[in-house]
């Protein structure tokens, strides 16, 4: 069975909404990287086997890693909106958890 590595998604408080989003873009950062550069790699070894028409498909068989790694980073830039977005969608009750601490969610941020 494949470990989670986001941990558990509970979002009880804002340190721990904070904490699920740093998990998913700090796991996703290098990927996004590590895609880009295969694609880059696996094009330039593939225009070297032999045929009429290697560099074509080379470029055509990297392209999907190139969209792969372009698609990791519409991920990773939603997951830094995700926490960007609760703060300004949520900063009026963040001021008013300050005065009234009894709440479920803790706004601890």
């Amino acid at each position: 069975m494949a470990e989670n590595r986001l941990g558990e998604p509970e979002f009880f408080s804002t340190s721990s909404i904070k904490e699920y989003c740093t998990k998913g873009r700090d796991l996703l950062r290098p990927l996004h990287h590590e895609l880009a550069v295969s694609a880059e790699e696996m094009q330039v070894v593939l225009t070297y086997v032999p045929g009429v028409d290697s560099r074509v498909r080379a470029r055509l068989v990297a392209a999907h890693l190139r969209r792969a790694s372009a698609a990791v980073e519409v991920a990773n830039l939603e997951i830094v909106r995700t926490f960007l977005s609760f703060q300004r969608h949520f900063t009026q009750e963040l001021s008013q958890a300050k005065r009234t601490p009894r709440r479920k969610f803790e706004f601890d941020e």
